[in-house]
């Protein structure tokens, strides 16, 4: 059994998979229920191909959930992925495996500061895989019907598009802002949910930005609204502003895996990180830096004192002040994790 590629230029009816999948030369329809459901040894021994990995943690037709506290940096951090993976440059620790073509739908930006943006992330304008810039505001502008997820004709015409220009991975930039009903109930969300798990058969990757809120039993922060949006997510990313955070401490942010499909020996990947975007976004010498994380530092610390580490070896191996070693010594003592 092999893959099946979408047909160019069709409106999707996902009640007709005959209609829009042309299949490989040694495909089989299935006519019944008795084709597609196999016996374990059959199950195991399928022949499928392997999905690529566009990025060290994002694989071909992955959804991935982005969301974090308003003006945490999602958006710059999208935005400057999308370019990463465009012009096939290393984004934080991880490196773009396979660069595609993508497309970045902002539902909210004004258009200037989208092409502000846009310009001071990829100042030369090179690239690899072309990309494009959907903007809500210049839809209106042109007097354009906005960008709305919950209706099913824009679905069926945004994958039209995707499907004719050979869009791998889009960006979503944010729910909020383009469905009226979706993120506040399950049943507004199930349609949209259901069509972006069928955007797979089509090599298609999404990755969706959203607003944080807090768990109102366990008060954690998660994402705003339903949870029925992380169901079928294949990695769920978390943007937590620093602890006492001003708005002139700019573009900085904890980022923490709350989901992943990743393999056990791949955990490495997602550990802890906090990132900060240095530079001046008007004259295009922007860059991001990022370091293993507070949390990820007081982890590694906690378990090498177990191990008998000295402070001064410690602070060799992480890379950090012999001081810093001590403070995170006397917290884990005061939690009762470690001795004094």
């Amino acid at each position: 059994m092999e893959y099946i590629k979408p047909v160019d230029g069709v409106t999707a009816d996902f009640g007709r998979y005959d209609q829009i999948y042309e299949p490989e030369d040694n495909y089989t329809p299935a006519e019944s229920l008795d084709d597609v459901i196999l016996k374990f040894d059959e199950f195991k021994f399928l022949s499928l191909p392997e999905r690529e990995r566009v990025l060290d943690i994002i694989k071909e037709r992955d959804i991935v959930l982005l969301y974090g506290w308003r003006g945490s940096g999602k958006t710059w951090f999208a935005m400057s992925l999308m370019n990463a993976i465009a012009t096939g440059t290393k984004f934080g620790p991880w490196s773009v495996l396979k660069p595609v073509r993508c497309l970045y739908l902002d539902g909210e930006m004004a258009i200037d500061e989208m092409q502000r943006r846009s310009a001071a992330i990829n100042k030369g304008g090179k690239v690899i895989e072309p990309y494009w810039l959907y903007s809500g505001h210049y839809t209106t502008y042109r007097a354009f019907p906005h960008p709305d997820l919950e209706s099913p004709k824009w679905r069926d015409e945004i994958l039209d598009f995707m499907i004719r220009k050979k869009i791998k991975l889009w960006f979503i930039d944010n729910i909020s802002s383009i469905s009226l009903e979706a993120e506040k109930n399950a049943e507004s969300w199930a349609p949209i949910n259901r069509w972006l798990v069928d955007l797979r058969h089509y090599n298609i990757s999404t990755i969706i930005l959203h607003h944080m809120g807090k768990n109102r039993v366990s008060g954690q922060a998660t994402g705003r609204g339903t949870s029925k949006m992380e169901d079928n997510a294949d990695l769920c990313i978390a943007l937590d502003q620093p602890a006492k955070y001003t708005a002139d401490m700019g573009c900085c942010f904890d980022m923490r895996f709350t989901k992943s499909r990743l393999k056990q020996s791949e955990m490495e990947l997602i550990k802890p990180y906090f990132f900060t975007l240095e530079g001046d976004a008007d004259k295009g010498d922007l860059m991001w830096t990022w370091k293993p994380s507070e949390l990820e530092t007081k982890k590694k610390v906690a378990e090498l004192l177990s191990q008998g580490w000295s402070g001064k070896d410690i602070a060799n191996q992480l890379e950090i002040t012999g001081g810093r070693v001590s403070q995170i010594r006397k917290q884990l003592a005061a939690e009762g994790k470690a001795k004094k």
